[in-house]
């Protein structure tokens, strides 16, 4: 293989020039001691309440003395104080991105690298541009990854390796700031265990709660109190989308695909297969499922076989037609 210094080397242009030697000195940035404290108190100071919600329901904090202390070095909360910075920038950057488009640039690189800086210090990669309610909790918080148009409700809580991510195509109504929706939007009071993708502009409704390494994919809404178990997978089709009503259960390793809708109340056995609609209130067990999916061989068609007439005078045999009188 050519090594790369045998081709024809062109000049950067000036516009990538630039970006380098702001990212030399810019991008990535070590916070010190003092700016995390910044970013906490500016954070706690809007959201006052954040620290007694989130020990409460951390019990690791909540049966020690002291917690607040060890509460401060907590990733998921400074990582959810300097998402608050950066998202403060990006909203900045978004109304001025018309009228004065040098200015928005420089607010959306500042907004940006606070965001990589901050994903650098904590494992916790959340796009400035995402919207986040309050009391958000993320527990461990390694591996999480929340998109750009992601919107996320009041009391969510998230365990690690999450991922908030966009499907390819797939974009839902436009945000106020005249973008596409790519990413999913969570309700009110939702829990997605460790593992959980949610890829695409999906709708989770308030309460849904979904266990670890599940998989969302395409075009979903979900009713209220949703509950969706262990490794589930739901792929909407590429052009349909699974509407999914308040209440209903999809048991753990079961499979939702298609363009379909899960009614009210439904139940769906762990390790099942659906491709049509769930009525409200239906039981989808493994039984249904296997009966459903079997067919019974079709009868086997009569295989006519052509006859022969007796020898003619001249000896040769002449091949009677279904349809020849003389038999």
């Amino acid at each position: 293989m050519p090594h790369p210094s045998n081709h024809a080397s062109k000049p950067l242009a000036p516009a990538i020039r630039k970006a380098l030697k702001v990212m030399e000195h810019r991008f990535i940035h070590r916070f010190s001691n003092r700016e995390i404290r910044s970013a906490l108190e500016t954070f706690l100071t809007a959201e006052p309440d954040w620290v007694q919600n989130a020990i409460a329901r951390d019990p690791a904090l909540s049966n020690k003395p002291g917690p607040e202390n060890m509460m401060m070095m907590y990733k998921g909360m400074m990582a959810r104080a300097f998402h608050y910075e950066a998202h403060a920038l990006y909203e900045q950057a978004e109304v001025l991105k018309e009228t004065k488009p040098k200015k928005a640039a420089k607010l959306f690189l500042q907004a940006h690298s606070i965001s990589e800086s901050a994903k650098s210090l904590t494992q916790i990669e959340i796009h400035e541009g995402a919207t986040i309610g309050t009391d958000f909790f993320i527990d461990h918080g390694t591996g999480v990854v929340i998109g750009e148009t992601a919107e996320i409700g009041n009391n969510v809580f998230l365990y690690h390796d999450v991922t908030l991510g966009a499907a390819a195509k797939r974009t839902a109504e436009v945000n106020p700031f005249g973008i596409a929706r790519r990413h999913p939007r969570v309700g009110n009071n939702v829990t997605l265990s460790k593992g959980t993708s949610v890829l695409g502009p999906i709708t989770l409704g308030n309460g849904t709660s979904i266990a670890s390494s599940a998989k969302l994919e395409g075009m979903i809404e979900t009713g209220e109190n949703v509950r969706i178990g262990k490794a589930a997978l739901i792929r909407s089709s590429s052009e349909g989308a699974i509407t999914i009503g308040n209440n209903a259960r999809i048991g753990s390793g079961a499979q939702v695909h298609g363009n379909i809708t899960i009614g009210d109340g439904a139940l769906i056995e762990a390790g099942v297969t659906v491709r049509r609609n769930i009525a409200a209130g239906e039981h989808f067990t493994a039984a249904k499922a296997a009966a459903e999916a079997y067919s019974p061989p079709k009868p086997a068609e009569k295989s006519w076989v052509a006859r022969s007439a007796p020898p003619t005078a001249s000896g040769q045999r002449r091949a009677l037609s279904f349809g020849d009188s003389r038999r």
